[in-house]
């Protein structure tokens, strides 16, 4: 697929966070994938990048937790320690959705990080975000632990990267880590090492057992400038209906979505094709579909939905880019889509996403 500038759209495919909302279900799988293949190009070229995780892709259904798995051997392999750290922090507020929001609205950093950790199978539901909130006289700190495998040093570091950035835009502060334990050996290139230091605002400490970042108590209290208690009940509540949504999304019907997600860039979306990707016949597909009383336009366009809304997050994308990125030849049909799908125009609805980020 043509992006606006005739440029072709890229993606990284098989690392995903799954979350659903209210309505059709949505997902944030692969939220970020342009801001990552233009953070990583900074180091290596996008289409060697993307050739070698398709080559370790097949045969792994793209829902398969193996894909998690897939994408972390090909950024240990391929790329600096650590540069998933800075790809993360240029990661826009509001990628995460509902958890942004929630997170901004809490009074405190660490209030923040206790509190979002209980949604935090959202974003990731093969890891377990543990916070220590230091009451019993060590320092406050988050750790990663993962249910697929010892490590996925990908998902810490871009995490880590997120954290930072979105904390100290939220506190207003250099929000400096006491502490940061990695599981990576120390890099020999001092320069780049000096790059690591300056953004964790300490040394490391590398080839810990698990990731760790580390706060010092004042920095664990901090304001955040967009408390808002009213707000945070309504997303709470939110939150806690996209748990139960989520548990009930695991089936045939989030495979689909997936596939399709991926196809979409490539132009419309073909029951053949998509069926092919999952090795079925065309008519086996629908007939499961079927089954969870699904239809195959409605999850085309669920899966519109959810791609249009983290291209409007993103404000360096013109309407057109969004447009053509999601399959769309004119904006004007893209628009006219998005109302019907959402209720309001792709512009009003970037505009009320902008004011709720700045409360």
């Amino acid at each position: 697929m043509r992006a606006a500038d005739g440029s072709t759209a890229r993606e990284v495919p098989g690392y995903s966070w799954t979350m659903t909302s209210a309505g059709p279900q949505e997902s944030i799988a692969e939220r970020n994938r342009e801001a990552m293949i233009r953070g990583f190009a900074r180091w290596i070229d996008p289409d060697e990048l993307l050739r070698d995780l398709e080559a370790r892709r097949v045969g792994c259904a793209s829902a398969e937790p193996n894909t998690f798995l897939t994408w972390n051997d090909v950024y240990v392999d391929k790329l600096p320690p650590l540069s998933a750290l800075f790809v993360g922090a240029a990661s826009p507020f509001g990628q995460w959705e509902v958890i942004d929001f929630l997170a901004a609205s809490y009074p405190t950093v660490g209030e923040s990080f206790s509190r979002i950790g209980r949604h935090f199978a959202l974003i990731n539901p093969h890891v377990e975000f543990v916070v220590d909130p230091g009451d019993r006289g060590g320092l406050p700190h988050l750790e990663f632990h993962h249910k697929l495998s010892e490590y996925d040093q990908f998902f810490d570091e871009y995490t880590a990267g997120i954290f930072l950035a979105h904390f100290r835009m939220l506190s207003r502060s250099e929000l400096r880590l006491a502490t940061a334990h990695t599981v990576r050996t120390r890099p020999e290139d001092p320069a780049w090492r000096a790059e690591i230091e300056r953004y964790l605002g300490c040394v490391p400490v590398y080839g810990a057992r698990r990731t760790r970042i580390t706060f010092s108590h004042e920095d664990w209290a901090r304001p955040l400038v967009g408390a808002n208690p009213r707000l945070r009940a309504t997303l709470e509540a939110h939150a806690l209906e996209l748990a139960r949504e989520a548990n009930q999304a695991q089936g045939f019907g989030a495979k689909v979505r997936t596939v399709i997600a991926q196809n979409l860039r490539e132009g419309e979306p073909r029951i053949g094709d998509v069926a092919r990707r999952l090795g079925m016949t065309a008519r086996t597909l629908q007939r499961r579909l079927q089954d969870e009383q699904l239809g195959f336009t409605a999850l085309v366009d669920a899966a519109r939905l959810d791609l249009a809304r983290r291209y409007l997050a993103d404000e360096s994308l013109s309407i057109s880019e969004v447009s053509f990125a999601l399959g769309y030849s004119e904006p004007s049909a893209f628009t006219r889509a998005f109302k019907r799908w959402s209720g309001s125009a792709p512009a009003e609805y970037r505009e009320s996403s902008r004011q709720v980020a700045a409360q």
